[in-house]
């Protein structure tokens, strides 16, 4: 059985009016696989006043930087190299500062699941004698 590379996409709508400070955070739905690349499509009409980052258990993966900081564009295209496991944990935090307006994110992760020792059943063994 082989395993095969799995897109994944994944809509950020911001309300407006959510600070820096406090951004909205949403699970990505990735788990239990090898995250190959990340795309970020950031249409027209953010104008500088949104920002989007993908970090896993906190740590900032997308743009790598400690501390964690956002992205930010208009009418943009992006294509992240990523290459790491991921058990899970993985979220999106994302501000946006217009005043009137929400504005959407979208992703697409390209991810190549794993099969996490757990998952088999559990077997027993019994010792056998060395004669």
């Amino acid at each position: 059985m082989s395993i095969r590379r799995r897109y994944l996409p994944l809509t950020v709508t911001v309300p407006a009016n959510t600070a820096k400070a406090s951004p909205i955070t949403v699970d990505s739905g990735v788990a239990n696989a090898v995250v190959n690349t990340i795309e970020l499509r950031i249409p027209p009409g953010h104008g500088g006043l949104t920002g989007i980052s993908v970090q896993w258990n906190g740590v900032s993966v997308v743009p790598f930087a400690q501390p964690p900081e956002f992205i930010d564009g208009d009418d943009d295209f992006f294509t992240f190299d990523v290459g790491e496991q991921i058990g899970g944990g993985l979220t999106v935090a994302a501000f946006n500062t217009d005043p009137v307006n929400p504005h959407s994110f979208f992703l697409r992760f390209d991810v190549t699941p794993f099969v996490l020792l757990s998952s088999f059943p559990a077997t027993s063994v019994s010792p056998v004698p060395i004669a």
